[in-house]
């Protein structure tokens, strides 16, 4: 099973300079405390991402990250501006 699992983050596409944003430490910072606040998932280092999710949108210091650049293709892509 874990030969299965390296396999499929194997085949996750990697991380591009272009997916990425800039935050600041403090934003980052409120991240990892949300993070941490949450419930883990049963018998793992995790939370569910979905509350995670919830919690980040519900957070109102992290509002000024919803309205981050994400992506900008500057024309050579059809996908439009994108926000984080």
């Amino acid at each position: 099973m874990e030969k299965e699992k390296q396999r499929r983050l194997q085949e996750l596409p990697k991380l591009r300079p272009a997916d990425q944003i800039d935050i600041s430490e403090k934003q980052l910072q409120l991240l990892r405390d949300l993070y941490d606040q949450l419930p883990q998932v049963p018998g793992k280092e995790a939370v569910h991402t979905i509350e995670f999710f919830i919690a980040t949108r519900k957070n109102p210091q992290l509002r000024s990250i919803a309205t981050a650049i994400a992506r900008d293709p500057e024309g050579y892509s059809r996908i439009p501006r994108e926000t984080f």
